[in-house]
């Protein structure tokens, strides 16, 4: 048993005493989408591991949860924020904040980078589509958090799907002239629960909207065959799931007093720590499972263990 010196990431302590072994998940919040054929918004990223001789008797560690991204009616939507685990003597946990997917406009037609990244769309002087000719570059994703966006689709301009924790986002299908909207990266589990986190956001298209993962945080995406069943209102991402919001293919506007066609807003994030046995430290809610303790902070805290 050593003291004084830390592993995964976390830089060294000087001892305090005891300390405790602990698994995190900690999840950033997910993009917001945009409208008008966007690209789907990118899933917060989702960071993973355990801890050896890292979290001390007495010391608090600071909990941030990052709060998902803002839709946008007519432009680029916002990113998430992060997520992290913080005190003065570690080095800090960050999931990184999912990015934003494009904008049907010549300028923003790009998904930006995050944990995982948004999907791109096309814009109306595109060529045929390929992967970089012609539509917009999808988002990046960051190794062991996230994946990258889809790619739009030429003609009609339609999105590509967010990234998400288990994988890349959608690019639109083929045939005819009316496009589904790319799906939104698969999210992933954690702790072999089924409960699963940072689903990427579904694009908007000219026939059905993209599918997002919605089990795992995921926005739906609207389209223009499902636009009236759905009253044209893309889905949110996953509270405290860090997912990505869905993307809509038409302009926003006000009928009858009540906004309609609007894209998704991101999902928040969550921080989630889990040891053996009974508990042993203080913050955010506690319960029990499978002979281990669990403390979830789905708001800023303090976690510290006793």
């Amino acid at each position: 048993m050593s003291f004084g010196y830390t592993t995964l990431g976390f830089g060294g302590y000087t001892s305090r005493g005891g300390f405790l072994d602990v698994a995190y998940l900690v999840v950033a919040g997910g993009a917001g989408s945009s409208n008008i054929k966007g690209g789907g918004g990118g899933a917060g990223g989702m960071l993973r591991g355990t801890t050896d001789d890292t979290f001390f008797s007495g010391v608090g560690y600071t909990v941030t949860i990052g709060a998902g991204g803002a839709r946008s009616g007519n432009g680029l939507a916002s990113s998430g924020n992060n997520s992290t685990v913080a005190q003065t003597d570690i080095t800090t946990l960050t999931a990184t904040a999912g990015g934003t997917g494009g904008y049907n406009d010549a300028g923003d037609q790009d998904g930006t980078n995050g944990g995982s990244g948004g999907g791109a769309t096309a814009v109306y002087h595109a060529q045929a589509y390929t992967p970089n000719n012609g539509t917009g570059v999808p988002g990046t994703g960051i190794s062991g958090q996230g994946h990258r966006g889809g790619y739009g689709r030429w003609p009609n301009s339609v999105g590509g799907g967010g990234g998400g924790a288990g994988g890349v986002g959608g690019s639109p299908p083929g045939g005819g002239t009316n496009y589904i909207g790319g799906s939104g990266g698969i999210g992933a589990d954690w702790d072999g629960d089924g409960v699963g986190y940072a689903g990427g956001g579904g694009a908007g298209g000219t026939g059905a909207g993209g599918s997002g993962d919605t089990d795992r945080g995921g926005g739906e995406g609207v389209g223009t065959t499902n636009h009236e069943t759905s009253r044209g209102r893309a889905t949110n991402g996953g509270t405290n799931k860090g997912g990505g919001g869905g993307s809509n293919n038409r302009a926003s506007g006000i009928v009858n007093g009540t906004l309609t066609s609007v894209s998704g807003n991101g999902g928040s994030g969550v921080v989630i720590f889990k040891y053996a046995g009974g508990t042993k430290a203080a913050g955010g809610t506690i319960s029990a499972a499978g002979g281990n303790t669990f403390h979830t902070f789905t708001s800023s805290g303090t976690f510290t263990p006793s």
